[in-house]
């Protein structure tokens, strides 16, 4: 039912940020089955470079990456001024217990994805996240 849900919510234009190739690959697959328009990226250097090239609407990054960690690439985003801070940013990790979420609490992440992916949570997670985001963003404001 979720992934019929954000099926009608795409196109979307999602980066996924991951060093491990087959978490890259099995996200990338699934979204861009649902409609999404896929980047894949092997690290947050990277993922970096791709958003200088065109933002995205979502990020699914990874918590822990050689070069450039998930927590610098998400605390770049929410750096970069307004209309970047409507980009949906989740961490796809092993970290999600409270102190690693604590940890990142004032980052602001849009949520947590726990390795391995379960795509009923995450596809249900997406379209909470962009019906809110839609909802807030309305004329009235709500």
């Amino acid at each position: 039912m979720s992934s019929a849900a954000l099926r009608k919510l795409a196109p979307r234009r999602m980066l996924i940020v991951d060093d491990d190739e087959m978490t890259r690959e099995i996200l990338g697959e699934h979204y861009t089955e649902l409609g999404f328009e896929v980047e894949l990226v092997t690290d947050g250097a990277a993922g970096l470079a791709a958003m200088n090239r065109q933002r995205p609407d979502i990020v699914l990054c990874d918590r822990v990456m050689p070069n450039v960690s998930g927590a610098e690439m998400l605390s770049e985003i929410r750096s970069r001024g307004k209309e970047w801070q409507s980009v949906v940013f989740l961490f796809v990790t092993g970290l999600t217990g409270r102190r690693d979420r604590y940890a990142m609490l004032d980052l602001g992440p849009d949520g947590y994805l726990h390795k391995p992916i379960d795509f009923a949570v995450a596809d249900d997670m997406l379209v909470r996240v962009l019906q809110s985001r839609s909802a807030s963003s309305a004329p009235d404001g709500g």
